[in-house]
């Protein structure tokens, strides 16, 4: 008996072993089970999507929303991801995981109306279901695009709006 106990320990370990070892390739949650490559996503993810402050930096022109849109054919998710990036980046002081708490606080203080408010959320909701449901389609990734995309123009609106009413206070 205490033979056999070693040989199947032996054997545990070794699988326990490769399963830490190696990069995790499946996740299973309830009744959905999602595969990704995770060395081939991270090397997409680097060379397909600019980093936050690239797209800080750039202006909301066509020319970004081009190339969003041409990742997405390519890459759904990481265009999908980048297009959210780029909508969080147009809060000021805004980080990734505090848009749900930060949005109603922006809409009491009048910086940001309702409606765009439940765009946010929307963009959370959709980001989170891309980046861990099932395969995006490029079509569904692009219509995300230019939902974030309207977005940010609702933003740049509202800042308009609060210079305006901070420039009529002085």
């Amino acid at each position: 008996m205490a033979g056999h106990h070693r040989v199947l320990r032996g054997t545990f370990r070794r699988q326990i072993r490769t399963l830490l070892e190696g990069p995790i390739k499946r996740w299973k949650a309830g009744p959905f089970e999602f595969e990704n490559e995770w060395g081939k996503a991270r090397e997409q993810v680097g060379q397909s999507v600019p980093t936050r402050a690239a797209l800080a930096s750039h202006d909301d022109g066509p020319d970004d929303l081009d190339d969003l849109l041409d990742l997405a054919e390519k890459a759904p998710v990481p265009a999908i991801l980048a297009a959210y990036q780029a909508a969080v980046a147009g809060i000021d002081g805004a980080q990734t995981a505090s848009i749900p708490k930060l949005s109603p606080a922006l809409v009491e203080l009048g910086w940001i109306d309702p409606k765009t408010d439940d765009a946010l959320a929307g963009l959370v909701t959709l980001r989170n279901l891309a980046a861990h449901g099932p395969a995006t389609e490029g079509r569904r990734a692009r219509e995300y695009i230019i939902l974030s995309e309207a977005v940010l123009y609702a933003l740049s609106q509202s800042k308009g709006a609060r210079r305006g009413q901070t420039d009529d206070a002085r």
